[in-house]
């Protein structure tokens, strides 16, 4: 029972040694309480999160496991859920109060985990059953923090959503929108997302003195586009900039390049795809104030408006 949140199951006390009648005389006494059929708890121990949610999987059968925010809660992704939420093969049976259970046709033994002592499905599947549930937002929360503790990855999900796909099963197909559309999967590759670019600059009209350019103590820092003397543009694609590590190394080298007097703008693919007045507007401004600083008091009408 110390192993197991103070808990222990009627079919492990018997195999342990313990009478129906010793179980029964544990109850009456006070020191056991039921707390599902056949899952008993000792009277003395504080109730927790923890242990409520195991007596769950234990109460729902050897082939159960924790699930959809209460998977997400023990991978650290959202709070505990008001009840339990547990996830058992699709024709076995439960009679469990206060606990919310879900069936399913493809719960695979071997993707069942455990952490801290408590059986639970993967990130990935845990990711596509809460993908029918959460709100946006909320859902957005929580890939974004399964993709930073590094739980997934985009390939992975990407995987995952082709695998659990299913007529009548709405969670993969939402989580495939939401990927798309916040630019976690389904971006170009660098070399497209830098012809995207010089499209848009062609469109507004906006010059470009040179591209990939190295610069830097010993030319160690590649940069995007160079827009004018001071000016740097650079276009991220997010499946090659999301990691801690990346995102640690960019964000150091962009600052790097603005204490050395220059101007650095950053747009992802989804910019560059949907939001083509904003840029060039920004683009503009600065090419314009860059200009201004270059020459003194130069005319800004020399530099064409978004």
């Amino acid at each position: 029972m110390r192993d197991q949140h103070s808990l222990i199951t009627r079919h492990q006390a018997v195999s342990l040694g313990l009478s129906p009648a010793a179980i029964r005389h544990y109850l009456d006494s006070g020191r056991w309480e039921k707390i599902h059929p056949g899952v008993y708890t000792t009277c003395s121990a504080a109730p927790t999160a923890e242990r409520d949610l195991l007596a769950a999987c234990l109460g729902a059968g050897p082939r159960s496991a924790a699930s959809h925010r209460s998977a997400a809660w023990l991978l650290t992704l959202c709070e505990a859920p008001a009840h339990p939420v547990v996830t058992l093969p699709y024709r076995s049976r439960s009679n469990l109060r206060g606990v919310t259970v879900h069936r399913s046709r493809d719960l695979d033994p071997g993707r069942v985990l455990v952490r801290r002592g408590i059986p639970y499905t993967d990130a990935l599947r845990t990711l596509t059953d809460l993908a029918g549930e959460m709100d946006e937002p909320e859902l957005l929360m929580v890939t974004d923090r399964a993709l930073a503790n590094r739980l997934v990855t985009t390939g992975g999900l990407t995987a995952e959503i082709a695998r659990r796909s299913a007529p009548g099963r709405r969670g993969p197909a939402r989580l495939a929108r939401m990927l798309s559309a916040r630019g976690f999967v389904g971006g170009p590759e660098p070399t497209v997302l830098e012809a995207m670019a010089m499209r848009l600059f062609r469109r507004w009209g906006i010059p470009l003195l040179d591209r990939e350019v190295k610069i830097g103590p010993d030319g160690r820092y590649r940069i995007d586009f160079l827009i004018a003397t001071h000016l740097v543009v650079e276009v991220d694609g997010y499946a090659y900039h999301w990691s801690p590590e990346d995102k640690a190394y960019d964000d150091a080298r962009r600052n790097r390049l603005r204490a050395s007097g220059l101007t650095v703008l950053v747009y992802d693919w989804r910019a560059v795809r949907f939001e083509e007045r904003r840029i060039a507007g920004e683009i503009l401004s600065a090419l314009r104030l860059a200009r201004t600083s270059e020459v003194g008091a130069t005319d800004p009408s020399a530099v064409p408006t978004a």
